[in-house]
């Protein structure tokens, strides 16, 4: 095979990020769903589909590179000779998962990724892994995964149809994903209608046909960017357009406006809310249920209370009893519960006549027997029974009896369990890996988690070496390969080798973030780099982690912004300023608000009462006691 030249995905990325360039990032998603769409076709499978696998052509297109754990027919039923980058693999996958399927989980991890960069480049910037976006830990544990997390905040209507898929392949540990072919067909299509949007109106095309809410005295209508009223100002609220659908209530009633201008879903119901993978929650006669984007009451207004749909479920009470219904509507856990927890790894903590099971969208249950339970971690889950702690696997067996004083939630494949007052770490096979044997012990944070020993700390490894002897007075976690310890009653910093790379001398220290952290020393904080150099001057009365390359820090009474390099690109001047989105930040002044950009200039004066973020490029503000809009130049759409 010849040797491909060129630069990987990866380089790409990286570089459309750091600038950002959002067109090159959209015409990356593009390629790669042109490939994926191809490769689902064929009757092989890649095996090993990530960012530095993937090579792009000067033409804008994608070539597949290292093959060595391809499938091809002839290969069918025997195992696979390597499992792929963990970061772009189902955790379930083993050796025996080997046949033409093998690259779906993959091609939905990079499309994801792809399409969420487009959209938030500063997403790159908050990652914490090598890879685009995810990694493994992000797929052991989706519920409780930071960046899939900010991805379903983006409400953004294709991401959530890929998250949607990838919380049910990983709920369900379904490797094939039969769904898959039709999303990226009908994303190829929105890609196609976008580029010959661009190629007709070059002159942002978008802005030509955008709808932005209107406020004219006290009623509402829509309007383009330029204030050219389309829709007449005949609502009596409306919010802005969340999955291309609008918000709007007229004579006390709620519907939605499609981005036409067409009243889609009429104005009929008592409440509604935005929204949320592709489904919105309305109210009706007193009852609850929900719509889809094209306005049928997929699920019917019979709950007495109902949350949004979050990874594919929504939480339903009906009779006094709680359980989960699916978009279509059907009751996959039913409402016999007295109480329901969010869903993990396909099952639903459930209690029932005051005992903990679980039941599941397939219908499982493990037993009510126990006095507690906790969710799903990598498979497993805590119960107490009687006073003891176990852990029980998704099919309902007791893989670890209850006979523990304690236990924690499995992370990195490890948990905490507690005995004869001593504390260890059993593996998933109920194996106790790290002896009971300290007085205390914490979570698996990068391979490590701290012990303690005869009052003192250190940390063990997954074998349960000890690399940092017990010798601190107190631990913080590992984050981004550096533990802030406590000696002598002062903070510093170890690696994960044990070396002290920043002395004991600080007050108080935080974890790293974006590749700074927080140090006080005298009563004032400043931020060190991950070699212990202060590139940061401890100063400041308060300060906040690094969040898109920019950290809130206070002096003399007032807030601002500092950049990673310490330059103040906001001076101290504001009573509250929030973190950024959207390339703007809220600021308070004089008890009202305005919004700075990334270079510090304020680009929207401090003169309303009330602001709330960004969000789709407006932000709704108040003035006057009256609410409206703004974009992110200040233009108000408003008029009395």
């Amino acid at each position: 095979m010849p040797w491909v030249e060129g630069r990987t995905l990866g380089e790409w990325v990286a570089q459309a990020c750091k600038q950002p360039d959002v067109n090159t990032l959209q015409q990356l998603a593009k390629s790669f769903n042109q490939l994926a769409i191809w490769l689902l076709g064929q009757e092989f499978a890649h095996g090993d589909l990530k960012h530095d696998n993937l090579m792009v052509h000067p033409d804008g297109s994608l070539l597949l590179v290292d093959y060595d754990g391809m499938f091809v027919p002839a290969l069918q039923g025997k195992p696979a000779l390597e499992l792929g980058g963990s970061g772009y693999q189902h955790p379930a996958r083993s050796a025996h998962h080997f046949d033409r399927h093998l690259d779906d989980f993959s091609i939905l991890v990079i499309s994801l990724s792809l399409e969420a960069l487009a959209v938030a480049p500063e997403l790159y910037q908050e990652k914490h892994t090598d890879n685009l976006l995810l990694a493994l830990n992000d797929f052991r544990d989706p519920c409780n995964s930071a960046m899939l997390n900010k991805l379903s905040d983006l409400n953004h209507p294709v991401i959530n149809r890929f998250l949607i898929l990838l919380y049910q392949s990983l709920l369900v540990e379904r490797l094939h994903i039969s769904q898959l072919g039709a999303l990226l067909e009908e994303v190829g299509k929105k890609h196609e209608m976008q580029s010959k949007s661009v190629l007709q109106t070059p002159a942002q095309p978008s802005e030509a046909v955008r709808l932005v809410p209107y406020r004219k005295g006290n009623k509402w209508g829509f309007c383009t960017l330029d204030k050219q009223i389309v829709i007449p100002c005949t609502y009596d609220e409306a919010w802005s357009f969340h999955q291309e659908r609008a918000l709007v209530r007229k004579n006390g009633r709620w519907g939605f406006m499609d981005s036409t201008g067409q009243e889609v879903v009429p104005c009929v119901y008592e409440d509604a809310w935005f929204f949320r993978e592709g489904r919105a929650r309305v109210e009706k006669n007193g009852k609850y249920g929900f719509i889809n984007l094209a306005g049928e009451e997929v699920v019917p207004c019979v709950y007495d209370s109902a949350e949004d749909f979050c990874k594919g479920l929504a939480k339903v009470k009906r009779n006094g009893n709680y359980g989960f219904v699916n978009p279509t509507g059907q009751e996959v856990v039913p409402c016999v519960y007295d109480e329901v927890y969010d869903l993990h790894e396909g099952l639903a903590m459930v209690k029932k006549n005051n005992r903990w099971g679980f039941g599941s969208t397939d219908q499982k249950v493990i037993p009510y027997i126990y006095d507690w339970a906790d969710g799903f971690h990598e498979g497993l889950t805590e119960l107490e029974n009687s006073g003891r702690w176990g852990f029980v696997n998704s099919a309902g067996q007791e893989v670890v009896p209850c006979v523990y004083e304690w236990a924690g939630n499995f992370h990195e494949g490890r948990a905490k369990v507690k005995k004869n007052g001593r504390w260890g770490f059993i593996d998933s096979a109920g194996q106790e890996v790290i002896p009971c044997v300290y007085e205390w012990a914490g979570n698996f944070h990068e391979e490590l988690a701290w012990v303690e020993k005869n009052g003192k700390y250190g940390f063990v490894n997954l074998v349960g070496q000890e690399v940092v002897s017990c010798v601190y007075e107190w631990p913080r976690d590992f984050h981004q390969g550096r533990a802030g310890v406590l000696k002598n009653g002062r903070w510093g910093f170890i690696d994960s080798a044990g070396q002290e790379i920043v002395p004991c001398v600080y007050d108080q220290v935080r974890d790293f973030s974006e590749g700074r952290a927080r140090v006080k020393r005298n009563g004032r904080w400043g931020f060190m780099d991950s070699t212990g150099q202060e590139i940061v001057p401890c100063r400041y009365s308060e300060a906040e982690d690094f969040s898109q390359g920019r950290a809130r820090v206070k002096r003399n009474g007032r807030w601002g912004f500092i950049d990673p390099t310490g330059q103040e690109i906001l001076p101290c001047v504001y009573d509250w300023v929030e973190d950024f989105r959207e390339g703007r930040a809220r600021v308070e002044k004089g008890g009202n608000y305005g919004f700075v950009n990334l270079a510090g200039q304020e680009v929207v004066p401090c003169v309303y009462e009330g602001a709330r973020d960004f969000r789709e490029g407006l932000a709704r503000v108040k003035k006057n006691g009256k609410w409206f809009y703004i974009n992110s130049e200040g233009v108000e759409y408003y008029q009395d």
